[in-house]
């Protein structure tokens, strides 16, 4: 008489193995899910700081400080200023400078010094890990 199936040890055994081997492969995918998210959010900010530095080099050209907000220019008739508005960099302008624009998401932190601007983006790789990206843009006088 011939048995089939599996024995009790071989199943214990098996599910031994399983118990050990699926929390691993678990770690594994989580940790490269969060790289590929960490690189896509580097890229982003990346793209986002070039926008910004773009508009801040644009509006310095064109104008001049303007002491009525902590980041601003006057070109001829318009006023441009930067703001902070929740987690947005917006950049406010009169509708012949541009208008508003939205320049990046994101932006945890907007700090204005006489050498330049201080960012900081945050991002929300998962619930519990945050990329936090310190950016400074030199703006001269």
């Amino acid at each position: 008489m011939t048995r089939r199936g599996f024995t009790l040890v071989e199943l214990m055994i098996v599910l031994s193995v399983l118990t050990l081997v699926t929390p691993l492969v678990w770690i594994l995918a989580t940790r490269a899910a969060d790289n590929r998210d960490l690189a896509l959010d580097q890229l982003s900010t990346a793209q986002e700081v070039r926008t910004v530095a773009d508009a801040l080099q644009q509006d310095r050209r064109a104008g001049q400080r303007w002491a009525g907000a902590p980041l601003g220019w006057r070109r001829g008739e318009c006023t441009v200023r930067y703001q902070l508005e929740g987690t947005t960099l917006i950049r406010d302008a009169g509708p012949a400078c541009g208008g508003t624009q939205t320049l990046a998401t994101g932006v945890e932190r907007l700090e204005v010094t006489p050498s330049g601007v201080h960012l900081s983006f945050a991002r929300f790789i998962r619930p519990t890990l945050v990329h936090r990206t310190p950016i400074f843009l030199p703006v001269p006088q």
